[in-house]
């Protein structure tokens, strides 16, 4: 999933994604141009290759805890800020444990996201991304010009168009108020890790000031995505998403199931990127 990159005084300064794949044995959706894995241009690997590479070459575990503890030590948390430099320069992602999220909020936004889904296309419908607003559910995304084995639902700002902004759209929410809610809380939280990564990466990099870039995301278009892969009739033979860069400064994904690869440059090799109970990557 990704997020638009507008100019800077806009700038979309994180795509937060939750991902859940269905345990449903019988799936069918119409039409066909779904990624083929292995086709012309398709680089995704029919079997992980995670398991011939070193544990160097693994995607690592990072304690952020020191970015978030103001009575973290210096050094603590100059080591966190450089372990996450190496990370993004090597693999440009991460797995990232004891952020500070309300584990309950997390667990509670995911059970209503199960439920959203479960409902009939027709009731999830009434919210479906439309010319006014690119926000809302959907279930005909397309990556590389083929559509995506995927639903979503896209929420933003709660407030809606930041004042000039004709590219924002606006959120439709669902009819369960406290799923709205949950989704509002976690939205927030999402604002304060990728503020905090943003200066962290900024340090990282040698910028005097990292607070100085905060102008640059002030009036971000950030989504909140939530992505729903129904099972698949064929799975060796087809992707949910195909390979892609997302338009953002940063992703911030909650998965619970294998599936999300990265493109190991030095290697020239993809490395899967399993999932740690309660992490964001």
């Amino acid at each position: 999933g990704s997020s638009l990159f507008y100019p800077p005084l806009t700038t979309s300064i994180f795509a937060a994604l939750i991902s859940l794949v269905s345990a449903a044995s019988s799936y069918r959706r119409g039409g066909g141009f779904f990624f083929r894995r292995g086709g012309a241009g398709q680089l995704s690997p029919a079997a992980p290759l995670s398991a011939t590479l070193s544990p160097d070459d693994q995607v690592p575990t990072i304690d952020v805890a020191p970015l978030f503890n103001e009575d973290a030590a210096a050094e603590e948390r100059r080591e966190c800020v450089d372990a996450i430099g190496r990370a993004c320069e090597r693999f440009g992602f991460f797995n990232m444990v004891n952020h500070p999220i309300d584990r309950e909020l997390m667990a509670a936004l995911k059970e209503e996201m199960v439920a959203f889904f479960a409902q009939p296309k027709h009731i999830k419908m009434r919210i479906k991304r439309n010319s006014e607003t690119s926000r809302g559910w959907f279930d005909d995304e397309l990556t590389k010009q083929k559509m995506d084995w995927k639903e979503g639902l896209d929420l933003g700002k709660s407030n809606g168009r930041w004042e000039g902004s004709t590219l924002d759209g606006y959120n439709q929410f669902t009819e369960s108020e406290r799923f709205n809610d949950l989704l509002k809380a976690y939205y927030g939280q999402m604002e304060r890790i990728a503020s905090k990564l943003i200066e962290a990466l900024a340090t990282h990099m040698g910028v005097a000031d990292p607070s100085s870039l905060a102008p640059l995301f002030a009036k971000h278009s950030s989504l909140l995505r939530l992505n729903y892969f129904p099972p698949c009739p064929d799975c060796d033979e087809y992707l949910g998403v195909s390979h892609h860069t997302d338009g953002c400064a940063i992703t911030l994904l909650l998965q619970e199931v294998p599936g999300l690869q990265v493109w190991l440059r030095d290697k020239q090799q993809w490395v899967d990127v399993q999932p740690v109970k309660d992490a964001l990557t």
